[in-house]
């Protein structure tokens, strides 16, 4: 089922200088998602993320928007649901 909701998202991205070469940051996304694909996530912890996935995409593409960086320097490393 195709959906829409809170969540927060753990990624990291290439740094900008020497001494951090990721770094890391979280952000409040409303994001759309096939409950099938993210329900694994939500339950049990520590799941590696399917870049392929409607949601992964979508998270993908909205830090690409605002960090300008190539969708490749982009790891999703957690989602959060928010009530």
């Amino acid at each position: 089922m195709l959906t829409k909701g809170k969540f927060l998202v753990s990624f990291e991205v290439p740094g900008h200088t020497k001494e951090y070469t990721t770094e890391g940051f979280t952000e409040e996304m409303v994001i759309p998602y096939r409950t099938e694909e993210l329900n694994p996530y939500l339950r049990y912890p520590n799941q590696e993320i399917n870049n392929n996935h409607l949601h992964s995409e979508h998270i993908r593409l909205q830090i690409r928007e605002i960090l300008q960086i190539p969708l490749r320097d982009i790891t999703i490393i957690d989602i959060i649901s928010l009530p």
